[in-house]
């Protein structure tokens, strides 16, 4: 057993242990800030893994430093499509199918439409094995890059690739983004669940206790950030997650009332373990399109569906023929696995 999965079974039996005869449990800062600690050495223990994962989003906003009026323009987008990632942390090797649609349209300040709806979207197919020196993408241009000599790391192909951040689920300001490392979910955790970050817990079901996490930005006065998490401690899960950010951090001193980010996640239970499997929420972000800048509240889903986790990953998967032959990548991304059973 490897010093990731010892620790988190040491955590977790530890918190198991604690539930053991009890409907609903109590909780302290000593045992919340130990709850983030196992979560983040749970995530750590998902080291091979076949995942489809569904995305969809819809954002509106308008254009930044333009007064309510006429000449305020407001920008609309769609987006949806899926990614197959099939991951073998340990071995560095990995793949990614990753196919979406979307579509960006401008009005003016009256309603009215500026243009036509502008359509953009990606069909891509990556390949990385450390082992034998592949780091392949293909673009939806259908040209192939090899990145071997510029990538600087294996978590670069995965972020280029354009994985979604789905191992953050309930702890992600933005999970429908780009990838985040473990090690960076773990920093998170750890940042947000340490004794002295955490300012209150609150017991708000059965089960459940919503924390306020606090982290100030040192230099900048009263600025830094304020993050509620609420947790399933029976379950050891978090499942709603909202963030603030660049405003006072101390709660007892005036702050927006406008997060920055926030969403709810599902779990799943497979073979034994809770997996994240669904995320809805929004996320406030600046948005540049067509030389202008947008201020954008983006509503989106994601849904995660698992194939495997921690289970071998047979070399045919890295088969660099997948490049090529379409009829395989549209059979990875399968959206039959997410209908109703």
């Amino acid at each position: 057993m490897n010093t990731r999965r010892l620790l988190m079974t040491v955590l977790l039996c530890h918190w198991s242990s604690v539930a053991v005869g009890q409907s609903d449990l109590t909780v302290d800062k000593s045992h919340m800030s130990g709850l983030f600690e196992a979560h983040a050495a749970r995530i750590e223990s998902w080291r091979q893994g076949d995942v489809l994962i569904k995305v969809k989003s819809s954002g509106s906003g308008g254009l930044f430093g333009v007064p309510p009026g006429p000449d305020k323009e407001e920008l609309l987008t769609e987006e949806a499509g899926y990614t197959r990632f099939i991951f073998d942390l340990d071995q560095k090797k990995y793949l990614v199918v990753k196919r979406t649609q979307g579509t960006a349209t401008v009005f003016d300040g009256l309603g009215n439409q500026l243009g036509d709806p502008v359509k953009a979207g990606v069909n891509s197919v990556g390949i990385y094995d450390a082992e034998r020196g592949l780091c392949l993408l293909k673009r939806s241009d259908g040209k192939v890059q090899d990145l071997m000599r510029i990538m600087r790391s294996d978590e670069m192909f995965i972020g280029m690739a354009g994985v979604n951040s789905f191992m953050g689920l309930g702890f992600k300001p933005q999970p429908q983004e780009g990838w985040r490392s473990q090690f960076t979910i773990w920093q998170d955790l750890s940042r947000h669940g340490h004794i002295d970050g955490i300012r209150s817990i609150e017991n708000v079901g059965q089960n459940r206790y919503q924390v306020l996490s606090v982290k100030e930005l040192p230099g900048r006065g009263p600025g830094g950030t304020r993050v509620i998490t609420e947790w399933d401690v029976k379950r050891q899960v978090p499942v709603h997650f909202t963030h603030y950010a660049g405003v006072k951090s101390d709660p007892e001193k005036p702050f927006s009332v406008n997060p920055q980010a926030s969403h709810l996640a599902e779990w799943g239970e497979f073979h034994g373990e809770w997996l994240p499997k669904l995320a809805r929420g929004m996320a406030r972000q600046a948005v540049l399109f067509q030389g202008k800048d947008y201020g954008n509240k983006l509503e989106f889903e994601i849904q995660v569906h698992w194939f495997s986790l921690n289970q071998e990953i047979p070399d045919e998967a890295f088969d660099v023929e997948v490049l090529r032959d379409v009829d395989k990548q549209t059979a990875l991304l399968d959206p039959s696995c997410f209908e109703e059973k």
